[in-house]
C-alpha cells in the first residue's frame, strides 16, 4: 500500500512505519538515528562516570589507609622505643601525602593549643 515504509524492532515488538513521501521517510530515519546516537552517548557517559567513581573509591581507600597508618599507635613520630612508619611518607614524592603530613602537623599544633587553653 505505502511506497515508503520501514520496520523498527526491539526484543518484544516490531513496528511498521509508513510514510507518505520520501522526505518523510528521510526525516523519520534521521530523527530515529539521532535518538539512537544520543542514547549511545548517554550510556557511554554513564559508564565513564561509573569508572571515575570506582577509581575515586580506590584512591579514597588508599588515602584512608595512609591516614590510618599515620594515626596507629605504632606510627607515633616521637616515641624512640617504637619504629616509625612515617619515614616512608616523608620520602614519598606524592604531593598529596606531603601536604597531608603538613596539615596533620598544623592540626596537632592547633589541638595542643586548644588543650592548653582549657
Amino acid at each position: 500500500m505505502y511506497k515508503y515504509c520501514f520496520e523498527l524492532e526491539n526484543d518484544t515488538r516490531t513496528w511498521i512505519i509508513a510514510c507518505q513521501s520520501e522526505q518523510d521517510l528521510i526525516q523519520w530515519y534521521s530523527t530515529i538515528q539521532t535518538q539512537i546516537e544520543q542514547v549511545a552517548k548517554r550510556i557511554a557517559i554513564f559508564r565513564q562516570n561509573q569508572k571515575i567513581v570506582e577509581r575515586e573509591v580506590e584512591k579514597s581507600n588508599l588515602d584512608m589507609g595512609a591516614v590510618q597508618n599515620l594515626i596507629k599507635p605504632n606510627a607515633v613520630m616521637f616515641d624512640p622505643l617504637q619504629k616509625s612508619n612515617l619515614i616512608g611518607f616523608l620520602t614519598n614524592k606524592d604531593i598529596f601525602l606531603n601536604k597531608l603530613i603538613t596539615m596533620i602537623s598544623v592540626y596537632l599544633d592547633q589541638t595542643k593549643n586548644c588543650i592548653n587553653l582549657i
